[in-house]
């Protein structure tokens, strides 16, 4: 009988056969749709098979090899067959919901394993919390597994993803030589899928300014990565490092700077619909948003200038 491998090893080997990057996910949803409407089954809109984002696919592995290293732990679980048990991902939502994980946080955990396991986060059993903007907190407190993460030794890269917004994948693979300065001394990161390769979340090219504290350290890393001879900026990122709080921090600072720069010029011509009238600059949240990656001023707003 061939061995199985590891846990982990079957989890993701299992998540690989989901990989689809290069494809259209918009085409896929034709397709479901056209097989659902076919065999008169009910289509869901927000429910494709596969993962077709490089970001999307690290962030669901991680969360279902935490899934799978707490059913061993708990349960003694060895294989996939024992793994892909509704009741057991039940046990695991309240288990992260007693240990204060947000409903955000909930939600994506359940999206992750459901994709795992081909089949829907309602058939879990698990009631999501609503997800509220007053409960929002992510990245925004401490969590139970913040004490795991040793500062001092992830410095370089925590301040990195402060100075610069980067996604994590970007992070992962960043090349010495997509960090420049131009002729006043500021330094910027390009983002290049035709350059570089695939690094970003729906392969957006675009061009980051390093916040102006940020640039000597931003640089010193690029010098000491070509020192070492390295190919990329960094050897690895660990896992645990809040990403998102150190995109909303770029965002916040980045937000802050362009407003003060504009000074009297600066406007208020957007403003928020969820009860607090929260005003912004439009023009420099787009520039914000660009930054980040993201298309939508609503997202920048919403998830990191709150």
């Amino acid at each position: 009988m061939a061995k199985r491998g590891s846990l982990k090893y079957q989890i993701i080997m299992d998540l690989d056969s989901l990989q689809r990057y290069g494809q259209s996910k918009k085409m896929a949803k034709e397709v479901e749709y056209a097989n659902c409407k076919e065999s008169g089954v009910k289509w869901n809109p927000s429910k494709v098979e596969g993962i077709y984002s490089i970001s999307t696919y690290d962030k669901y592995k991680d969360i279902c090899i935490k899934f799978g290293e707490w059913a061993k732990k708990e349960f003694g679980v060895k294989d996939l067959e024992s793994l892909k048990k509704n009741d057991l991902v039940l046990k695991y939502l309240l288990y992260r919901q007693k240990c204060g994980d947000s409903p955000y946080t909930l939600r994506l955990f359940g999206s992750a394993i459901a994709k795992f396991m081909r089949c829907s986060s309602n058939d879990f059993g698990f009631e999501f919390p609503a997800r509220n903007r007053e409960n929002i907190d992510r990245s925004r407190s401490i969590k139970f597994h913040d004490s795991e993460l040793s500062f001092e030794n992830n410095k370089d890269i925590i301040l990195f993803g402060e100075y610069t917004g980067l996604r994590r994948t970007e992070l992962s693979l960043l090349k010495p030589e997509q960090i420049e300065k131009d002729g006043n001394g500021n330094v910027y990161i390009e983002i290049n899928k035709r350059k570089y390769g695939s690094q970003s979340k729906g392969g957006k090219d675009r061009i980051i300014l390093v916040l102006p504290e940020g640039k000597d350290h931003v640089w010193n890393m690029k010098v000491s990565a070509v020192e070492s001879g390295r190919s990329t900026v960094f050897e690895k990122v660990n896992n645990r490092i809040d990403v998102h709080s150190l995109r909303r921090k770029f965002a916040q600072s980045f937000y802050n700077k362009l407003a003060l720069e504009k000074g009297d010029s600066l406007r208020s011509d957007y403003f928020t619909r969820d009860g607090t009238k929260r005003r912004f600059d439009r023009g420099i949240l787009r520039v914000v948003s660009n930054s980040l990656g993201h298309n939508r001023i609503t997202v920048i707003v919403k998830h990191y200038l709150d």
